[in-house]
């Protein structure tokens, strides 16, 4: 991800440029990125990146918090401290 630029780089280093600004989606803000079709019609990671065989470029959607930060990625960066490193298996286990 690029802050800067707020774009995103597929695994072939093509840009997702910002699809939406903002939206919503059941009251959370939601935040989509999508690639050019001219970049995903000829890749050799098609395949791989793509969901669907027909589809013509990679989207990716997020929920986005108040400020716009990916929540996904908040988890990932307290998950990957050493205190969420203790708490993580904890919370598994919960869950299941």
């Amino acid at each position: 991800y690029d802050g800067d630029k707020d774009e995103y780089m597929c695994p072939n280093g093509k840009r997702l440029k910002p699809l939406v600004k903002s939206g919503r989606r059941k009251g959370k803000l939601l935040r989509v990125y999508r690639s050019r079709q001219k970049d995903c019609k000829h890749c050799q990671l098609r395949a791989k990146c793509l969901r669907y065989k027909d589809a013509k470029c990679r989207h990716l959607t997020y929920y986005a918090d108040a400020k716009g930060k990916n929540i996904s990625q908040a988890m990932v960066q307290k998950i990957e401290t050493q205190k969420g490193r203790k708490i993580y298996p904890k919370r598994i286990g919960i869950v299941e």
